[in-house]
């Protein structure tokens, strides 16, 4: 639930538990709130008790399903997206690329640290126009 001193709400759709782990705890260190979205099914709007997202991540898993589920994401809520995938190399212009022409703010290949993680979020949120 959001309260004093939290940074926002940030949607989560990831299919892999251990990977919601790490996103849950690393994002909720850095003040944020989190909410899952089960891969799979609709999106649903966020709960009442938490404000509409500043940001969603989505995992994709290969990149003939990445413009289907941004379309689904921005179907339901209006807020900039952050795709990680384990399908992109780490150069930082294939990722670019890939974003331009998907139409979200970034991607970001997995494995990722902590850092790159908060830094690829703040930009996002930051980027938001």
């Amino acid at each position: 639930m959001d309260g004093p001193g939290c940074n926002g709400t940030i949607v989560i759709a990831e299919t892999d538990p251990l990977m919601r782990e790490i996103f849950e705890r690393w994002l909720g260190e850095a003040g944020y709130s989190v909410y899952c979205w089960s891969i799979g099914s609709r999106p649903a709007s966020v709960p009442a008790s938490q404000r509409a997202p500043v940001l969603l991540i989505a995992d994709v898993s290969t990149p003939r399903l990445a413009h289907a589920r941004v379309r689904d994401l921005q179907s339901v809520w209006a807020a900039p997206i952050l795709l990680v995938s384990g399908r992109f190399s780490r150069g930082v212009g294939e990722c670019r690329q890939v974003a331009n022409s998907l139409g979200v703010r970034t991607v970001l290949a997995k494995p990722f640290t902590r850092e790159e993680l908060l830094a690829a979020v703040e930009g996002s949120i930051k980027d938001k126009t």
